[in-house]
């Protein structure tokens, strides 16, 4: 019984890491995406604001948030996340952010 358990909680969070793996799209403009979709972001960061806990800022049109205590105001960056909404706006959360040279 417990092979059982434990070949089932293996497939299960074999499963799960595929979800979160989903191929994100790159894209400029997120009014039109779905929330918790993924999605991809580069360009120049413009307009950060760095808050206690996070900061946010803008690639193009978009809005970033992060959870991070690292400044990218002005560097050519990739964002990996997903589109939130919040109060009727929209904005992406990133889950990696790389500086690219």
């Amino acid at each position: 019984m417990r092979h059982i358990s434990l070949i089932a909680a293996i497939l299960g969070i074999c499963v799960l890491f595929l979800l979160l793996n989903l191929s994100a799209k790159n894209v400029d403009n997120i009014d039109n995406l779905k929330v918790k979709e993924r999605v991809i972001l580069e360009g120049v960061v413009d307009g950060e604001k760095i808050g206690n806990n996070y900061n946010s800022f803008n690639i193009g049109n978009v809005s970033v948030r992060c959870y991070c205590k690292d400044s990218f105001n002005g560097k050519n960056t990739s964002v990996n996340g997903y589109v939130e909404e919040y109060n009727g706006k929209r904005d992406v959360r990133a889950l990696t952010i790389s500086v690219i040279e």
